[in-house]
């Protein structure tokens, strides 16, 4: 069988969206509320058998999970452009019912889909112009099976199990709307309709399944900043605090910033380091480690704090540009070893030889959290 294609977490990186201004997009994940995700399905088999499947204890579901990819949004925190590329839906309970036989109180076959996770996709959205977007978009749209099984149990006959992971649905035409919660996240409401044409071809048997329902879902954040060098966890080790979420101060008046873009999934595997505010020239190690020193506050460490240890893994030195900038280019998960599951904290440590702060010759960015997915 097979488918015809197609408290300091949020509010830190809430407000850096708000003030931000029209930008890049980032990659935001929402996690659905699945009791309000309610779902129903209908399989049909068309001319010349035209029947319908009839559910064996239902044909209401839910699903449970995430949806997201990359969206802009403009000064007044409004979405006005991004597309759906990220996430992973489940069903339940599974999709299971049987088409009635000519006679009538007889069943001519059984189905069930199950193991169900799925993705939701899209083209580049149209939120209509930027300077006047409210979150409304519209746009192609479909589910995309990451796994699945489909069964087929004739009465008295052959059974036939098939997987239908990689496989799409129709694309059709959605709409939604992205808004603001109180604390700056996002929030997500759609009522959507996809359509499956499957096909067995040891049978030549197609039937169309349908299903509908809505998407509630609310922004979480996998990435979030820790350990600032402004004075509200440990103090810098000579005085030298700087702003909000930056490092302690370096030799250029400014603490080093760390900051990363893409996602927290394995599978995805776009997760980018970013250091700014840097001593230019200077070369920067990227590390890993499984713990955040000091309950997230850091210790006292050369000019500045070290927030990330423990099991520490060195993924990749990079030099500063002439604006103090630097960025990875290599896997973060495959470096770094990481499982679905695992939450590692990031962090930069960086030569400041000759304007160093305190003396010690270098010094270290804030510390970034990441809560890796599959």
């Amino acid at each position: 069988m097979s488918l015809i294609p197609k408290a300091m977490k949020k509010h830190l990186l809430a407000a850096s969206l708000l003030i931000a201004g029209a930008q890049q997009a980032d990659a935001q994940q929402l996690e659905l509320d699945s009791q309000q995700c309610n779902w129903t399905w209908n399989v049909y088999l068309p001319p010349p058998l035209n029947v319908s499947g009839v559910p064996t204890t239902t044909n209401d579901f839910q699903i449970s999970g995430r949806v997201g990819g990359p969206f802009s949004r403009n000064s007044n925190g409004e979405v006005f452009a991004g597309q759906f590329t990220l996430g992973e839906v489940a069903y339940f309970p599974d999709l299971e019912g049987y088409f009635p036989g000519a006679t009538p109180g007889t069943t001519w076959a059984n189905f069930r889909i199950y193991d169900i996770l799925m993705r939701k996709e899209s083209l580049p959205l149209d939120f209509g112009v930027e300077a006047t977007a409210d979150g409304s978009y519209s746009g192609d749209h479909w589910w995309h099976f990451i796994s699945g099984t489909a069964e087929i149990q004739f009465t008295g006959g052959d059974s036939f199990v098939v997987p239908i992971d990689g496989l799409d649905s129709l694309p059709i035409y959605q709409t939604g709307q992205f808004t603001s919660n109180p604390d700056g996240s996002l929030h997500l409401e759609a009522t959507e309709t996809h359509s499956f044409v499957l096909f067995d071809p040891t049978t030549s048997l197609t039937f169309d399944l349908n299903l509908s329902g809505s998407i509630v879902a609310d922004e979480v954040f996998d990435i979030v900043n820790f350990c600032s060098g402004d004075g509200t966890g440990t103090f810098c080790p000579c005085g030298n605090f700087a702003g909000p979420g930056e490092g302690c101060m370096n030799g250029t008046m400014q603490g080093g910033m760390l900051s990363a873009s893409g996602s927290a999934s394995i599978n995805d595997n776009d997760l980018i380091l970013r250091g700014s505010q840097l001593v230019p020239s200077q070369p920067g190690l990227y590390f890993q480690g499984n713990n955040a020193v000091n309950s997230g506050n850091g210790n006292p460490f050369g000019d500045g704090l070290r927030c990330a240890g423990g099991g520490v893994i060195r993924l990749q030195v990079r030099f500063a540009d002439a604006t103090g900038a630097s960025e990875t280019s290599i896997s973060i998960p495959g470096n770094g070893g990481v499982s679905a599951g695992d939450v590692k904290r990031y962090q930069l440590w960086y030569r400041d030889p000759n304007t160093s702060f305190c003396g010690f010759g270098f010094n270290l960015s804030n510390g970034v959290e990441v809560s890796w997915s599959a």
